[in-house]
């Protein structure tokens, strides 16, 4: 894939809201590193530009339940300026993701969510070639300490993996009880200390 320089959270072009203002820039930082396309008359969802940033598969056992290619065709009727696929530790769908937004023309992003067992769930999103090789190695790593289907993560590991990738951290209702909750302190100390300011709030609106 010529293009795995692509990536992000949830964004939107206009916002006026103090919540909203935070997914901006998001969307401003990416696009200063040429992840997100420049601004354009068309691609607009009530009036907004929209790229989802935060998207499952068929690839994420139990979670997702359509191809990758389905949800890029399904996003680029809807108008969206671009779409992430972001699995669970899988970038197992990128292939057929790319490919149908490759014969659509349509902005896709690469992205993955962990889980590590001793910190809170976040998605992560390369930067770059190289930043998507370290997101490869670092899932592999987690891949190859478990039996087939299951990855095994730390905190440790997402920082030695962690140049070049931009993070969203989130709070995920499902791990209550398996790993540590998001919390202020997480948010103000290791995970600052890690993605200093590649590092965001990952919010979604139902």
């Amino acid at each position: 894939m010529s293009s795995a320089r692509e990536t992000s959270s949830r964004a939107w072009s206009e916002f006026g809201s103090g919540a909203e203002r935070g997914a901006l820039a998001i969307q401003d930082a990416l696009t200063k590193q040429d992840v997100l396309p420049e601004p354009d008359a068309g691609s607009t969802v009530d009036g907004m530009r929209y790229v989802e940033l935060h998207c499952k598969s068929n690839f994420s056992f139990l979670c997702g339940a359509a191809h990758p290619d389905e949800l890029v065709s399904r996003a680029a009727d809807l108008g969206y300026a671009g779409l992430a696929i972001t699995d669970s530790e899988s970038l197992a769908g990128v292939v057929r993701g790319f490919g149908a937004a490759r014969d659509l023309g349509f902005k896709y992003i690469v992205g993955s969510e962990v889980h590590p067992i001793d910190a809170p769930s976040m998605v992560l999103w390369p930067t770059d070639r190289d930043a998507y090789g370290r997101l490869c190695a670092l899932l592999s790593r987690g891949r190859m300490r478990c039996e087939k289907g299951q990855c095994e993560l730390r905190w440790s590991d997402v920082d030695e993996f962690s140049e070049g990738l931009i993070a969203g951290a989130y709070a995920a209702p499902e791990s209550q009880g398996e790993r540590p909750d998001l919390t202020t302190e997480f948010l103000r100390g290791a995970f600052r200390d890690v993605f200093t300011d590649s590092g965001y709030l990952l919010t979604a609106l139902h």
